[in-house]
């Protein structure tokens, strides 16, 4: 699919120009603590000091960089309406099922009274608002990022296993976005979450550095996301025109 092709020309990008390789998610091999370590930073799973982590950041901080959130002027989870506050129209709420392989954001068909939305801004969403998995299951969804490119109105909310992400006019969205669900970004944010069930929490995430890449290639960057996009969006439109035009010639013969 061009959408796909597209989308990972851009991940192979910034792949090349940081020159971190693709780091094996095989189970590592066991990896002792000591008190002094589990002190330092409240943690008692080992595989959180394991050497790969910080050879990751040693790749990446190679570059100049800042925090997440110091690129970020919105670092917050989102709110997730009770099963018996949806409804069938109204104020459009974007789940974990919105996000695509291609890094964007899809309405996922969910929808909150409009009452409920303006009660509920905690989790308002704009476009170029990128929004992460923050609560799944297991650990490996964790940190899956795509970013909204159409603006869904003012009342449009993101749900709470959702953080936002909106960001300052230092970066480009579509960079950072991009660069967040590289792997080895997902492995240091995966590396955060805690619990039985994984949760990453905000201010845990504001601390991955994010390379300041120079402008050019971010641009480049954003123009691949974009046209990933554009792409999606018309091969989906151009299925909805010819199922809408056999549609009738089906029913007919059924």
């Amino acid at each position: 699919m061009k959408s796909q092709s597209l989308y990972l020309n851009a991940e192979n990008i910034l792949m090349e120009e940081l020159g971190c390789t693709r780091v094996a998610v095989s189970q590592p091999k066991p990896w002792y603590i000591t008190p002094t370590q589990t002190g330092r930073v409240n943690r008692l799973d080992a595989e959180y000091f394991h050497p790969r982590y910080e050879r990751l950041l040693s790749c990446i901080q190679r570059f100049s960089c800042l925090t997440l959130g110091e690129v970020t002027r919105t670092l917050k989870n989102g709110k997730t309406p009770a099963a018996e506050e949806y409804s069938e129209q109204g104020a459009p709420v974007l789940k974990v099922d919105g996000l695509r392989s291609t890094g964007v954001i899809e309405q996922c068909g969910a929808f909150v009274p409009t009452s409920w939305a303006e009660k509920n801004a905690k989790g308002k969403v704009m476009r170029y608002d990128a929004l992460m998995i923050c609560a799944a299951h297991h650990q490996r969804y964790i940190g899956k990022t795509g970013l909204l490119m159409e603006d869904l109105g003012p009342l449009a909310r993101a749900a709470g296993e959702l953080i936002i992400l909106r960001f300052k006019n230092s970066v480009r969205p579509e960079f950072v976005s991009v660069l967040l669900n590289l792997e080895p970004f997902r492995l240091l944010v995966q590396r955060l979450a805690r619990g039985n069930t994984a949760h990453l929490y905000p201010k845990d995430l504001s601390a991955i550095p994010i390379p300041l890449l120079p402008m050019l290639l971010q641009e480049k960057v954003a123009h691949l996301l974009t046209q990933s996009y554009r792409a999606r969006r018309d091969a989906r439109a151009l299925f909805r025109e010819a199922t809408a035009k056999f549609e009738p010639a089906i029913h007919h013969n059924g």
